[in-house]
């Protein structure tokens, strides 16, 4: 049995990204960026997981839109608005903090500080989200594993970016 035909693309493809943020962040550690290399790694490094982050919520987003679509309905349309305006504040939310990193070259403590205040009720949220009757609702196993691994995933990468911030 092989990968492809044990789990969706969906799951491939959100553990695919998973893996590459790890692998981004073990080659910057390796490679010294991070927090031993000064602000400006710490900037790069911040604005290339969020871009992580929107992409793995471009999963989710795109998962549960092809779910409603489907005939019979894999996800009510009641859950998959909740779910869609859901990830639309976490867009709005990770797009704030991309902005923030764009305009500046170093991120000084009151950066550091304005950026975690923007990131840190996305963290509960998704944690509430993944809790929450929304995805318990969800028939499909295969399809709550999909949007629950997706979030994790959203989930850890903003707190991988909480990290950075936090080390100074």
């Amino acid at each position: 049995m092989t990968l492809r035909s044990k789990y969706p693309r969906e799951v491939i493809r959100i553990l695919l990204v998973c893996m590459l943020l790890v692998s981004v962040q073990s080659c910057a550690s390796r490679n010294g960026i991070g927090p031993n290399n000064g602000p400006d790694a710490d900037v790069q490094q911040v604005a290339k997981t969020l871009d992580i982050t929107a992409q793995a919520l471009s999963v989710f987003q795109k998962t549960v839109i092809n779910a409603n679509q489907q005939t019979p309905k894999l996800i009510s349309d009641q859950t998959a608005d909740q779910l869609v305006t859901f990830s639309l504040e976490i867009n709005k939310a990770t797009k704030q903090a991309i902005d923030a990193t764009r305009a500046i070259a170093k991120l000084s403590p009151q950066d550091r500080r304005d950026i975690g205040n923007i990131l840190s009720p996305i963290v509960t949220a998704i944690d509430n989200t993944l809790k929450s009757s929304n995805l318990a609702s969800i028939q499909s196993e295969q399809l709550r594993l999909v949007l629950q691994t997706s979030l994790t995933s959203v989930q850890t990468s903003i707190a991988s970016v909480q990290l950075v911030l936090a080390v100074r």
